[in-house]
C-alpha cells in the first residue's frame, strides 16, 4: 500500500502509484502497524494519528427545553392549556419545566 502525501498530510491511498503532480509525494506503508490512514500526518520518518474529535457535552433537558420554550409562543400555549392556567408565564412555564427535567 501507498500513502499520498501533500504537505505532512496523507491524502490518499492506493495499491498501486500512479504519476502525481510534483508537490505530491508517495510514501510506502506497506507493513507499517498502525495501518496510517487519510488525514494522517507524516514527517518523513514518523506517522501520527490526529487528535480525537472533541467531546461534545449535549446540554440538559431543561436547558433545551428552556431554549423551546421562549423560542415558540406555542409552547407557551401548550402550557397554559396542559396546566389550565390561562395566565400561565414563559418564565413560569420555564420553571416548571426545570422542576420535572434533568
Amino acid at each position: 500500500m501507498f500513502a499520498l502525501t501533500f504537505q505532512g498530510k496523507i491524502v490518499q491511498i492506493e495499491k498501486v502509484i500512479f504519476d502525481v503532480h510534483k508537490d505530491l509525494v508517495w510514501v510506502d506503508i506497506s507493513g507499517t502497524t498502525p495501518a496510517p490512514e487519510v488525514g494522517w500526518s507524516y514527517d518523513g520518518v514518523v506517522f501520527t494519528a490526529p487528535p480525537p474529535p472533541p467531546v461534545v457535552t449535549p446540554p440538559p433537558d431543561a436547558d433545551l427545553a428552556e431554549r423551546a420554550i421562549r423560542r415558540s409562543k406555542a409552547f407557551l400555549a401548550l402550557g397554559r392549556i396542559a396546566t389550565g392556567n390561562d395566565t400561565l408565564t414563559e418564565d413560569a412555564l420555564v420553571a416548571l419545566a426545570r422542576a420535572k427535567l434533568p
